[in-house]
């Protein structure tokens, strides 16, 4: 990718972080029934501050998906993917907290008027009701999530010792394909082309396990980071990186690349400090893509 492209591309990502960073989250909150923000538990607990963070990485995706629908995303398609963003990691906990049977978590989903059984489904269905009352095509909304669920509990398989690597590259593929089909079935567009999509996501759960690398080995958890050497990871995602790209045209295709970047921008931040991944972490090592330098490196590819 030619470096004036790269610019162009990381400047209209940070457009999409200040579109998301000018929403009206007090007006919504609000509407959802958040009525005392400073004293309500649910508010004040862990999976309310990490549902922002994952506006970020949700949103900068779904507003990148008008270069694939040739149009702005609507003011009605952004709240949901603020919606879903806020409900994803409290969904996460479902599985990895809770332990809760997945029978449990598709009737929620099916019928979302089932009363919860604790904070974390609350808070969930706080999310998830208003979300699936809005969505256009809720058979399509559903399915996608039905699918995601079933690769949700099949990622219980990480946590065994003799899961193989190829199961677990299967198992973050379905993983992150079926959150960005489920994140493109928010907007009420035409999918035309869901493979190239699908290794998108995949290729984005492939960068969340490298920049979590160490949470994930000291759990114990298997993924495609952990497994790899530093060196053999880093050819491992570089062509998983282009194969995505390559999938789309050029201009969806540059905004791909930079949103991906970061993977190899951390991988290059491992190795100058002598990680290798297929080792036990002695210490967290953190690659901070808010840093100066790591900005200037995303926005002109330098490595």
């Amino acid at each position: 990718m030619g470096i004036f492209s790269n610019i162009k591309s990381a400047w209209q990502l940070r457009k999409y972080l200040k579109k998301l960073e000018a929403f009206d989250y007090k007006s919504l909150y609000k509407k959802l029934g958040f009525q005392d923000q400073e004293n309500q538990y649910l508010l004040k607990s862990k999976h309310f501050n990490r549902g922002r963070q994952y506006v970020k990485s949700f949103g900068l995706m779904g507003l990148s998906f008008e270069k694939l629908i040739s149009r702005r995303i609507f003011d009605d398609e952004l709240e949901r993917i603020v919606l879903l963003s806020h409900l994803a990691p409290v969904y996460d906990d479902l599985f990895d907290k809770r332990n809760t049977p997945k029978e449990r978590i598709v009737l929620l989903l099916r019928e979302p008027s089932t009363q919860p059984y604790n904070d974390e489904e609350l808070m969930f269905l706080m999310f998830y009701r208003p979300l699936f009352q809005k969505m256009n095509k809720k058979r399509s909304f559903l399915s996608c999530f039905l699918k995601l669920t079933d690769a949700q509990e099949n990622s219980k398989k990480q946590l065994i010792a003799n899961t193989s690597k190829e199961e677990i590259r299967k198992i973050t593929e379905e993983k992150g394909g079926c959150s960005a089909l489920l994140l493109f079935s928010l907007l009420d567009a035409e999918l035309k082309n869901e493979k190239a999509l699908y290794k998108l996501g995949a290729c984005c759960q492939y960068m969340d396990d490298i920049f979590d690398w160490y949470d994930d080995s000291t759990e114990n958890r298997k993924t495609i980071a952990n497994e790899l050497k530093t060196a053999d990871l880093k050819s491992f995602y570089s062509q998983e990186l282009l194969e995505t790209v390559d999938g789309f045209d050029k201009e969806f295709g540059t905004l791909a690349e930079t949103l991906l970047t970061p993977g190899n921008i951390c991988l290059d931040f491992y190795r100058k400090n002598g990680v290798d991944t297929i080792d036990t972490p002695e210490e967290r090592m953190i690659c901070d893509m808010e840093n100066s330098e790591n900005i200037r490196k995303l926005i002109f590819n330098l490595r």
